[in-house]
């Protein structure tokens, strides 16, 4: 490995870390319900330091990922003093390490001018760069699953003890996406079970890998246990009921999925056109007398998991687009470094293809994220509005009810406690979705109460838009009852008004 490709490397890296921090600065970056119950979850470890066993609510309600992804994110909120962008940030280092460790193999087993230009390619590849725009749990199995076949990958050159440190993507991504995690865990089986046919893997390294699984699955088997195994009992009756996840099966809807998945990811202007160039380079490089032998194995290995996927996925009613969010980067890496096998000429074609049409998506999409979107989940939006209502109060000690579609006011319990506490040195008396209703659903919801000032008789309404207008009018209706607008103003979407309650007496 040459001292110009390392220098090269750090230049893609710093580019890539440009890249990806210059849109969300002045928070410019979603903080949903999504990342707000992260928020919460990391402040009772950072705060009370308590041990979690569960992690983010998975598709179906009761059920859980493990809490690694909550461990993982606390390293960013630690060393941004509790601020949301220190989530994305690890996001950020996660994705530019990849580009790093994706490098570093392909220099060993292909050339340096494959490794370079499918690293510096990868910053404009839009699905890969997505990943690190905003926190959330899935995007680590794009990390996970380029992992887990570099691993394979060290098993088919012989190396049989990688086959164990192949299971530590597949028991962490049940800490990041536990359906997709069983799509990971049936592709390593089976990649297992061949190994052990050609003789490239000893039963006891088979066995120590599935143990090794088993071992980030413990959290969950204690947390069952404290809790009545109530999240088998939620599984067992999805399997039985008519309309649950696991009734029937939807190939039909996957197939259609997947093709989009694969074919607009690769000429994203075109369906058509992105057919047509993954299977004419398939073609020719199956036809391929003399194949790179890394980019053979990666190629079937990844070809392999997108079937699995299909299978698993296929098989029940549970997928989202999130659960495969892995399949477009490793398509993609496996196309280029196909067209790297092809002769020169027919190479250059192809890649100028593939490179401008994502280079132009990527451009179009990357631009409009420099512009401060209206959205209600938009960071920026919502510290604005609590900013806004701290200085209305100017400094006296009020009450703020915040409506968001999801019920759930996941980023206002943890934004107003935030911000209270490291700029204005209080809380609100009440912070929560309707008068004297505690927001039992918060985590040590308790403990964040404090300190607090004299509590007046100003009340701050803060309003997200719903598609459900009736129930949002009827709550506004309850919360305007008996009350003096002051004063109103709008951040992006959300709706913040300043009002007097007139029944509310002042308390000291």
């Amino acid at each position: 490995m040459s001292k110009s490709f390392l220098l090269v490397t750090i230049a893609i890296v710093v580019f890539g870390l440009i890249l990806r921090l210059a849109p969300i600065r002045s928070n410019n970056f979603y903080f949903t319900m999504d990342q707000g119950n992260d928020a919460v979850h990391v402040r009772e470890i950072l705060e009370r330091k308590q041990i979690l066993l569960r992690g983010p609510e998975t598709g179906i309600k009761g059920v859980y990922h493990g809490a690694l992804w909550y461990y993982f994110i606390a390293i960013g909120y630690f060393l941004f003093g509790g601020h949301p962008l220190g989530a994305v940030f690890m996001l950020i280092i996660l994705n530019l390490a990849l580009t790093v460790i994706i490098m570093f193999r392909i220099v060993k087993k292909v050339s340096s001018l494959a490794a370079v230009t499918i690293g510096f390619s990868l910053q404009f590849f839009w699905w890969f760069y997505d990943t690190s725009r905003y926190a959330f749990n899935p995007f680590v199995l794009v990390f996970l699953s380029l992992l887990l076949i570099f691993f394979l990958l060290d098993v088919f050159e012989g190396r049989k003890r990688f086959y164990v440190f192949a299971a530590i993507p597949v028991g962490l991504a049940f800490h990041a996406e536990s359906a997709a995690a069983i799509a990971f865990s049936v592709f390593y089986l089976a990649c297992g079970a061949y190994f052990l046919i050609r003789r490239k893997l000893d039963l006891k390294l088979f066995i120590a890998g599935i143990m090794l699984i088993g071992v980030f699955l413990v959290p969950r088997v204690i947390s069952e246990i404290n809790t009545n195994f109530s999240q088998s009992r939620v599984l067992t009756r999805e399997l039985r009921e008519e309309q649950g996840v696991f009734s029937k099966s939807r190939y039909p809807f996957i197939a259609l999925k997947f093709k989009e998945i694969i074919s607009r990811r690769i000429t994203p202007q075109s369906s058509e056109v992105g057919i047509f160039v993954l299977t004419f380079v398939s073609i020719l490089f199956l036809k391929q007398k003399q194949k790179n032998s890394f980019t053979k194995k990666f190629t079937l290995l990844t070809f392999g998991l997108v079937l699995i996927s299909f299978l698993w996925f296929g098989s029940n009613l549970g997928w989202q687009t999130w659960h495969t969010v892995y399949i477009r980067p490793l398509l993609y890496v496996a196309l280029l470094l196909m067209i790297f096998d092809l002769p020169k000429k027919i190479a250059i074609g192809i890649f100028l293809i593939v490179i401008i049409s994502q280079m132009l998506f990527f451009k179009t999409r990357y631009l409009e994220n420099f512009n401060l979107s209206a959205d209600a989940s938009i960071l920026a939006n919502e510290l604005a509005a609590v900013d806004w209502v701290y200085r209305e109060a100017e400094v006296e000690g009020f009450y703020v009810y915040s409506y968001l579609p999801s019920v759930y006011d996941y980023p206002y319990q943890y934004l107003f406690w935030l911000r209270g506490k490291k700029h204005y040195g209080y809380v609100p008396c009440e912070y929560s979705t309707f008068p004297n209703t505690p927001s039992f659903f918060v985590p040590g919801e308790i403990h964040y109460q404090m300190p607090k000032r004299a509590c007046q008789n100003l009340r701050f309404l803060i309003v997200e838009p719903d598609k459900n207008i009736s129930l949002r009018e009827r709550w506004l209706e309850q919360l305007r009852k008996d009350t003096n607008l002051i004063k109103q103003i709008n951040f992006g979407e959300i709706l913040v008004e300043k009002r007097v309650d007139n029944k509310k007496r002042i308390v000291d």
